[in-house]
Order: C-alpha cells, then sequence, then structure tokens
C-alpha cells in the first residue's frame, strides 16, 4: 500500500476518481517539500496534506476542513471502540 492510500485511510478520507488524482498530486507535492533534507524546522505529513497553499490559506475552508477532520476523528475513533468491543 502506498503512503498515499495509508493516508487517506488513516484519516478517513475518499475522493471520486477525478478528485482523488488531484488530491494525490497535491499530496506528493506537499511530501516532497517536507523533505527533511531541506528545511531546519520538521514538517509532517497530517490530515491537511492534500491541499494547497491558497486553500491552506483561507480561513473560511480551514474552517470547515478543520470541522470535517475533527469529525472523522471522532468517528474512526467510535468505529474502532465500537469494533474491540464486538471482538
Amino acid at each position: 500500500m502506498s503512503l498515499y492510500e495509508e493516508w487517506l485511510m488513516k484519516h478517513g478520507k475518499s475522493y471520486n476518481e477525478l478528485e482523488k488524482k488531484k488530491r494525490f498530486q497535491i499530496f506528493k507535492d506537499n511530501v516532497r517539500y517536507m523533505d527533511p533534507k531541506s528545511r531546519s524546522h520538521k514538517l509532517e505529513v497530517d490530515e491537511f496534506a492534500d491541499l494547497t497553499y491558497e486553500e491552506f490559506s483561507n480561513p473560511m475552508l480551514m474552517f470547515q476542513k478543520f470541522k470535517e477532520a475533527l469529525v472523522r476523528k471522532i468517528l474512526l475513533r467510535l468505529f474502532n471502540l465500537s469494533w474491540s468491543i464486538c471482538m
């Protein structure tokens, strides 16, 4: 499984094929930018790694993305908790 596929699963993201290709390219560019050899500070791949600089810089969009990410995290934790109870 690729880093991108693992990242999608970890953050509960899913896209249609066209959007997935677009987000994958943005993700690759962002990961390339995060290369630790070229930075004096640490950058990590987080739930916003598939956003462009313009998207990340837009306060209204970021508020919406933050809400979506928070809901995804809550649902994933609830699902994992309920799944482990069933086991």
